[in-house]
């Protein structure tokens, strides 16, 4: 439990961070978000258990499976409307509107992966997908060759991990912390072509 003293210490902390903010507007909803993220903090300090792993600043918290679009909003800085230009959502699958500028194919594949990967790990709390599920994506988005598609993948292991077999229907790819980064750049890119 958050105790009344620290309460008045986190307004005055949030207070005094938008005290130069003109928009009143603007100035009540900063105000909400840094007293919000102070006590979300000060919980997570005091109720996290030892043998519990920290989440990286950029984890989301939601339920796998069920659509959460405000955590990939808030990690873009971008309105549902613009990312509704180039992502089309429903409750359990998403289809990207757009399709990736390169000449090659492995690059193509790559992006598209990240891309794939990084709204699912937003948006749907996942970091997996299944190769046959990736496959339809990436044909969606008009990349038509995917005979080499595990070799490209495997070259971007910084980003993508492979698990399972080889050619088994059970394989998936899984994104990496440095992979969700790398996501939301060429995320932000895509979208800038709809500004």
């Amino acid at each position: 439990m958050i105790e009344t003293g620290e309460i008045k210490q986190f307004i005055k902390r949030a207070e005094e961070s938008v005290k130069d903010v003109s928009d009143e507007k603007l100035k009540i909803k900063a105000f909400e978000v840094v007293l919000n993220n102070l006590v979300k903090s000060s919980i997570e300090k005091k109720f996290i258990p030892c043998s519990e792993k920290p989440k990286p600043k950029d984890a989301v918290d939601i339920s796998v499976g069920k659509l959460n679009k405000d955590n990939l909003l808030n990690a873009l800085n971008i309105s549902d409307n613009q990312l509704n230009n180039f992502v089309d959502f429903d409750e359990d699958d998403f289809r990207i509107l757009s399709h990736i500028q390169d000449k090659s194919e492995t690059k193509k594949q790559q992006q598209a992966t990240l891309i794939i990967l990084t709204i699912k790990y937003y948006c749907y709390g996942d970091r997996e997908i299944n190769t046959s599920e990736l496959k339809n994506k990436l044909k969606d988005m008009g990349i038509k060759s995917l005979e080499n598609m595990a070799a490209n993948l495997k070259d971007f292991e910084n980003y993508i991990i492979k698990k399972g077999k080889q050619r088994s229907p059970a394989t998936v790819y899984r994104i990496t912390d440095p992979g969700i980064k790398e996501g939301l750049r060429l995320i932000t890119e895509l979208g800038a072509n709809y500004e």
